[in-house]
């Protein structure tokens, strides 16, 4: 824990989605990281902010995740789309070669 003035430097951790924040009580705030479980001890009205805060940065992320994961599953989408139309338009080529030469004998 790093001190400047009033500032006080709990635990220096990247919040990302998955992460779970509750209130283990109104004094309280338990939450999981990477190496393990953490509970942060203060007085209700910082802890109850402090929850806020994160929650909404949690949100934030989450949304962030679903519009920019649907776009990329969007354009890996078209570009197995357009795989399978350039594979169609080879095999149907095939068949109608294949039909025409059995015309021909």
């Amino acid at each position: 824990m790093r001190t400047v003035g009033a500032l006080r430097l709990i635990l220096n951790a990247n919040i990302v989605a998955g992460m779970t924040f509750e209130l283990a009580n109104e004094n309280c705030l338990r939450f999981t990281y990477v190496d393990g479980i953490y509970m942060l001890k203060g007085n209700a009205k910082d802890i109850d902010q402090l929850h806020s805060a994160i929650e909404n940065r949690l949100r934030e992320i989450s949304k962030r995740i679903k519009t920019y994961g649907n776009q990329e599953q969007k354009e890996e989408n078209d570009a197995v789309d357009k795989t399978n139309v350039d594979v169609d338009e080879d095999e149907s080529k095939e068949l109608k070669d294949s039909l025409e030469d059995e015309d021909k004998n």
